[in-house]
């Protein structure tokens, strides 16, 4: 839905179990989104590990349930809120942040793959000296974190409780995109749980997904 131009959201959101969320959810900047709703699409980046060129994704309920806590250390680089916000920073003490709600219904459910973040953070650990892009020995010990595994084993995933990414290898339409919110993330909101607790609730607060987020709190 548009008005004046902006993309707004949709406060009917249902969060019923499936095998595909029936949304999934991209982080980015406020500059780069203004550049989807000028270029008319979300473009690929490469993936560092596998070089590959995708859309990351998230499934809400996936990300504020599984992907650790909001003050985990170095020690969880993949699994750690509080590590996938420094992360959206790229080095700088502030940035404003965009997040962006996509309806899966209108994705190509052929481009769209998931991966396990408990896997690559396994990795990370247990092969910290092999840890570099399109490492042969790593692809053949983790081939779902290469090339990826179809978004519709997602279920097995959430069954085991795994936190998982998706990652869709396609560019996105920007007109099936809806703005949730936009605020400005520091470096030392990052640095305290409960100011990042507040980022999150603020980025949130003018929608229906501010719901969920107390039951994770």
């Amino acid at each position: 839905m548009k008005v004046n131009n902006e993309f707004i959201v949709n406060p009917q959101i249902s969060f019923k179990s499936r095998k595909i969320p029936r949304y999934l959810y991209h982080f980015t900047t406020k500059a780069n989104y203004e550049e989807i709703k000028m270029t008319g699409s979300i473009f690929m980046s490469k993936d560092y590990l596998s070089q590959k060129k995708a859309i990351f994704l998230l499934d809400w309920q996936n990300f504020m349930k599984r992907w650790g806590g909001l003050n985990a250390g170095d020690d969880a680089p993949f699994l750690s809120k509080k590590t996938f916000f420094e992360y959206l920073l790229k080095g700088k003490n502030n940035n404003d942040i965009t997040v962006l709600r996509i309806p899966t219904s209108k994705l190509n459910k052929d481009s769209l793959f998931i991966r396990s973040q408990d896997d690559l953070f396994d990795m990370s650990v247990n092969y910290k000296n092999e840890y570099i892009s399109r490492n042969p020995i790593l692809k053949n010990l983790f081939p779902k974190l290469f090339d990826f595994d179809t978004a519709s084993n997602a279920k097995r995933y959430k069954s085991k409780k795994q936190s998982i990414e998706y990652i869709y290898i396609n560019s996105i339409p920007a007109n099936i995109v809806e703005k949730i919110g936009t605020k400005n993330l520091s470096k030392q909101t990052c640095d305290n749980s409960e100011s990042l607790f507040d980022f999150i609730e603020q980025i949130l607060s003018k929608s229906n997904e501010i719901n969920s987020l107390y039951i994770y709190k």
